[in-house]
């Protein structure tokens, strides 16, 4: 048996969010997620607790630009990123 559920809670500008997959009785995916927003700027922490992630990030958009930053760590052993740190990073934007 598959199963699948979500939960979102919303409060003025926050919001947090749990979800995960269960197959054959065994957990799959678990995510958790906070999320600020304050006017055209998003503020979040998440995790991919299977996968040992965890990030902070940011995403600002303007009229004629927009870009998101995340730093993530991962707590897996020996689990190795940016110069054999355990951080990723995760940038991009439109110009």
């Amino acid at each position: 048996m598959n199963l699948t559920g979500k939960i979102n809670l919303n409060f003025k500008d926050f919001h947090l969010g749990v979800a995960g997959e269960w197959k054959n009785k065994n957990l799959e995916k678990l995510f958790s997620q906070l999320v600020v927003v304050e006017d055209n700027k998003k503020y979040w922490a998440r995790g991919l607790h299977k996968d040992e992630k965890f990030g902070v990030g940011c995403s600002i958009v303007k009229p004629k630009r927009s870009h998101s930053h995340e730093l993530i760590y991962l707590k897996k052993k020996d689990a190795k990123g940016i110069k054999d740190f355990p951080v990723e990073i995760r940038s991009g934007g439109d110009y």
